[in-house]
């Protein structure tokens, strides 16, 4: 069966990696997962497209840091197609967002587009 975010297929396959999602607790555990992103992306301060995705500004903010790392470490977890970086550095924080071309609807539908 496949998984669906605001009509997005979450399964299609991929040369290199498979577009898919395994998260484990069904329809809930979905919801619970983009609330918790919706929560932080909600903090950034500019987003801007990069190759493959979107990069996300932030500002020092030791708990957004963490939080950002533990969801990025979860989504990982069940949808091994995204690639994630955050960096910190002098004017600030940045969390990059990149998966293969066949994705780009479900990095839009999760994390917005960059305007």
């Amino acid at each position: 069966m496949t998984s669906h975010l605001k009509g997005v297929p979450l399964s299609a396959v991929d040369s290199d990696r498979p577009i898919v999602c395994t998260i484990g607790g069904g329809l809930d555990a979905i919801q619970t997962r983009v609330t918790d992103w919706q929560q932080v992306i909600g903090r950034s301060t500019g987003r801007r497209p990069i190759e493959g995705g979107i990069l996300l500004a932030y500002d020092h903010d030791e708990a957004v840091a963490t939080e950002l790392g533990r969801l990025a470490a979860a989504e990982y977890a069940c949808c091994s197609f995204f690639e994630f970086t955050l960096t910190v550095g002098p004017e600030g924080m940045t969390f990059g967002v990149t998966a293969p071309p066949e994705a780009s609807t479900i990095v839009t539908a999760m994390f917005g587009d960059a305007s």
